[in-house]
């Protein structure tokens, strides 16, 4: 006879409950200004400088304990060179202003160390500074603009002791702007005619030089006005003084001395700036057939740069 028999069997199982905890990992994030060089004139000599701030935050990390940080900048549009210099802003042409941003410590990459608050928060902020290197000849009137990055690395150095961070924030950017305005300037030499004779028969000639400097392609008139001592706006109404004594003379645009120089429409000088260095003769003649008494005469005539 065949029975059948079960087999049973208890198996036991014990569940060990391991307690969890979690600590939130440090972000830190990097926001920059705009650098707005404004409104420059790239003739004038002066420095064409400008600043902005760079604030880092982070939170999630431990309270109170230290945090490294460091950003550098890098290049967008900037079309930064390998050496870090110069960075370019274009215009919609092919022409460029060579500029250059640096950290507080001068250099591209700026480091802090700072400690958590009690909620693990903190903030800090480096300035950049960026100036106009070589605003180039090429440069002409109208808005120039780059784009440049900011890469952001950051650890928590107090519990790593770590003396290099590897986590990282999402790149930032941040523009680079400035407004090119028409600008001229220029210097003068004087007009001397020397010891001449009393009776001045034939007429004596001189020459002064203008030289002057003006953004590129930017169009410019000059004009001259007709002195102090005038006695009428016309051609030969010009007068140096020596008391109350005149002598008569003229400035003209051409070595002939047949084109009158003044200062309306017609007879000014024009011409078209290069961004370099431009002269132009006036052409002085003191008028035949007069006759001067003894002593030094003299005159001021204004020169008017009109652009």
């Amino acid at each position: 006879m065949m029975r059948n028999f079960v087999l049973r069997a208890a198996i036991g199982a014990s569940l060990a409950v391991v307690p969890l905890s979690a600590q939130a990992a440090l972000v830190c994030s990097a926001e920059v200004e705009h650098l707005n060089f404004g409104e420059i004139s790239i003739k004038d000599g002066s420095p064409q400088k400008t600043s902005g701030k760079v604030t880092v935050v982070c939170s999630g990390g431990i309270a109170h304990t230290m945090v490294q940080v460091e950003l550098t900048i890098g290049s967008d549009n900037g079309r930064r060179r390998v050496d870090g210099t110069p960075r370019y802003m274009a215009d919609d042409t092919t022409a460029q202003l060579a500029y250059a941003v640096t950290s507080e410590s001068g250099g591209d990459v700026l480091e802090r160390d700072f400690e958590l608050d009690e909620n693990g928060h903190a903030a800090t902020q480096f300035t950049l500074d960026a100036e106009i290197t070589s605003p180039g000849s090429e440069a002409i009137v109208g808005s120039y603009k780059s784009d440049d990055l900011v890469e952001l690395t950051f650890c928590e150095t107090g519990l790593t002791g770590e003396a290099e961070c590897n986590e990282s924030a999402p790149t930032t950017s941040f523009i680079v702007e400035a407004s090119v305005t028409a600008s001229c300037s220029l210097s003068v030499s004087d007009m001397d005619f020397g010891n001449i004779a009393p009776d001045v028969v034939a007429a004596v000639d001189q020459i002064a030089t203008i030289s002057l400097s003006c953004t590129n392609a930017s169009a410019y008139t000059i004009g001259l006005s007709q002195g102090d001592h005038s006695v009428d706006a016309g051609p030969t109404g010009r007068r140096m003084k020596n008391g109350v004594n005149l002598l008569a003379y003229g400035l003209y645009l051409d070595e002939a001395r047949s084109e009158s120089w003044g200062h309306d429409a017609g007879s000014v000088a024009e011409g078209i700036g290069t961004g370099g260095g431009q002269s132009l003769s006036v052409f002085g003649r003191i008028l035949s057939n007069q006759e001067a008494f003894t002593g030094t005469y003299s005159d001021t005539v204004v020169v008017i740069v009109t652009y």
